[in-house]
């Protein structure tokens, strides 16, 4: 049974995207996809890897479905417009419809803080990451509830601790954290220490350009070598308060 309310029939604008985006997996994410497959983890992040070219031009496109970017549809539309999207990019390359829709994750949760500095600072056009997965827990961190999961996650990978009106993270994510050798910026899902004793989890943005981050080497993969993935470290890495865009009671 179809639940009430959901129509299958596009509406011109939404074919207008969809077809797009069908265009941009045939012409330009099917070549780039066949040529990263054939090369090393290191050659796809390189200097002048064609994996570049692909992310400028999706995002010259102007396709916008997040935070301040965001192209005026209601989230009903947004979500069916990601849908299309999602599904025309997969078919184009799997591996670089993943990238591509990842980098997008910091973007989608300042656009859930409504924080219009965190918007504008996390933004569609810079390459973003989902740090998530952990060396010991893989991506257990997801196990959102007290679940069979939670006994391991007490001794968590990577930890951020308030410090004054800041947070600073130690640690590290795996080497399964896509996009993890070529961002900008970081969907960090961490535990969360806020000093009472309690460790949470939640989410933190993060510039990956700032002291204390590190990249491990990129991952080699026996397919899907068009999404790069690599361990990402964090040293005494600080970040405002106001970047804890999911705390603890909302995770």
């Amino acid at each position: 049974m179809i639940p009430s309310g959901i129509g299958f029939d596009l509406t011109p604008e939404e074919r207008e995207i969809r077809d797009l985006a069908h265009r941009f997996g045939a012409d330009v994410m099917r070549p780039a996809g066949q040529e990263l497959d054939r090369l090393t983890g290191e050659d796809v992040i390189a200097s002048g890897s064609i994996l570049w070219d692909v992310h400028e031009k999706w995002n010259a496109l102007g396709i916008r479905l997040f935070g301040g970017d965001a192209m005026g549809f209601t989230p009903a539309q947004l979500a069916r417009l990601g849908c299309l999207i999602t599904e025309e990019q997969g078919w184009g390359d799997s591996g670089l419809a993943i990238s591509l829709g990842v980098s997008e994750f910091p973007a989608m949760l300042a656009g859930i803080s409504q924080n219009p500095d965190l918007i504008s600072q996390f933004n569609t056009s810079r390459i973003g990451c989902w740090a998530i997965t952990e060396p010991d827990h893989g991506s257990d961190v997801l196990d959102f509830g007290d679940g069979v999961t939670r006994p391991a996650l007490t001794t968590p990978n990577c930890v951020a601790r308030k410090h004054g009106d800041d947070y600073v993270i130690n640690g590290q994510k795996a080497a399964w954290v896509s996009n993890g050798t070529i961002a900008e910026t970081a969907a960090l899902y961490t535990a969360i220490d806020d000093g009472d004793g309690v460790i949470g989890r939640g989410v933190i943005l993060v510039e990956l350009d700032a002291p204390g981050v590190t990249r491990g080497k990129p991952l080699e993969k026996l397919g899907q070598r068009p999404l790069p993935q690599g361990e990402v470290f964090f040293e005494d890495v600080r970040v405002p308060g106001r970047n804890l865009v999911i705390p603890p009671a909302m995770y």
